[in-house]
C-alpha cells in the first residue's frame, strides 16, 4: 500500500522514533483505510484543533465586523493623536515592505501555534491574550474616536514604494489608530513564540522574530500610519496583558527559584 503525504505526516508526528503504541497504530491504520477509500479526514482531526479552528474563525469574524462598523460610522469629531516627536520622524516609503510583512508573520506563527506549536493550555492562553487586547482596542476606538493628521501628500509619479503606500492610504483610513494593533499583535506573537522556543536551539528563530517585529514597529512611524503615542500605548497594553495572563506562571517561577536557593 502506497502511503500518501498526509498519512506520512501523521505517522511521523505520532512515531518520531520509529515505534508506535497500540492505540496510535490503530489510529494510523484507520486513517490509512479512509485515505485509500477516498473518505474525508475531518473526523480524525483531534478535537482540540477543531475548537482551535472555531475559536479563531469566530473571533476573526467578530473583530472584522466591529472594525468595519467603526471605519464606516459617522461621528461628530475625532481626537487627533499627535505629539512633537511625530514631526521629527521622516517619511520613508521603503518601510512599507516590513509594514506589510506583519500579515504573513502573523499567519505563519498562527499556523504554527494551531498545528501543535502550542499545547491546549498555551494556545488558549495566547488566544485570551491577543483577543483581549484587540477587544480593548475596539472599545477604545468606539468610546474615544481618534485619528491622525500625519500623512504626507504623495507625488503621483513617485517610486513604487510611494505607490504602495498610496494604495495603503486608500484602503486604510487614518482613524481608529489608538493603541497600535500592529505593535500590540507583533509583541504578543513574538512573546508567545519565544516562550515556546528552547533557550539554546531557538536562539536563531528568536533573533529573526525580534528583528522582524522591530522593523514592523518602526515602519508604522516611518510611513506615517501611527503616532509615537499609538506605539507606546501598544506596548503598554501588551505589558498589562502579559501580567494579567502570565502572572500566576511568573509567581510559580519565582517561588520555585527561591526554593532552590540554599
Amino acid at each position: 500500500m502506497q502511503l500518501k503525504k498526509l498519512e506520512i505526516y501523521i505517522i511521523f508526528r505520532y512515531n518520531k522514533c520509529g515505534f508506535m503504541g497500540g492505540r496510535k497504530r490503530q489510529v494510523c491504520q484507520t486513517i490509512s483505510e479512509r485515505l485509500e477509500s477516498g473518505q474525508g479526514m475531518i473526523k480524525y482531526i483531534p478535537e482540540g484543533k477543531i475548537w482551535r479552528m472555531l475559536s479563531i474563525i469566530v473571533y476573526v469574524l467578530f473583530y472584522l465586523i466591529l472594525f468595519f462598523c467603526l471605519e464606516n460610522r459617522t461621528t461628530g469629531s475625532y481626537h487627533i493623536i499627535e505629539c512633537r516627536f511625530d514631526r521629527m520622524i521622516p517619511y520613508c516609503s521603503v518601510f512599507i515592505v516590513p509594514y506589510l510583512l506583519w500579515f504573513p508573520y502573523q499567519f505563519a506563527l498562527l499556523g504554527y501555534f494551531f498545528m501543535g506549536g502550542l499545547d491546549h493550555k498555551e494556545f488558549y492562553r495566547f488566544m485570551t491574550y491577543i483577543c483581549g487586547g484587540m477587544t480593548c482596542f475596539l472599545l477604545v476606538s468606539w468610546l474615544y474616536p481618534n485619528a491622525l493628521e500625519l500623512r504626507p501628500v504623495l507625488p503621483p509619479d513617485g517610486s513604487v514604494f510611494d505607490r504602495m503606500v498610496q494604495g495603503l492610504y486608500l484602503i486604510d483610513t487614518p482613524t481608529n489608530v489608538l493603541p497600535s494593533i500592529h505593535v500590540f499583535n507583533s509583541v504578543v506573537f513574538h512573546i508567545t513564540f519565544c516562550k515556546r522556543m528552547d533557550r539554546r536551539t531557538g536562539r536563531g528563530q528568536k533573533s529573526v522574530s525580534f528583528a522582524l517585529i522591530t522593523l514592523i514597529i518602526i515602519s508604522t512611524l516611518l510611513i506615517k500610519q501611527h503616532s509615537v503615542i499609538d506605539l507606546v500605548l501598544g506596548f503598554v497594553m501588551a505589558g498589562i496583558g502579559y501580567l494579567l495572563i502570565y502572572q500566576r506562571m511568573l509567581r510559580r517561577v519565582v517561588l520555585a527559584r527561591l526554593v532552590k536557593q540554599p
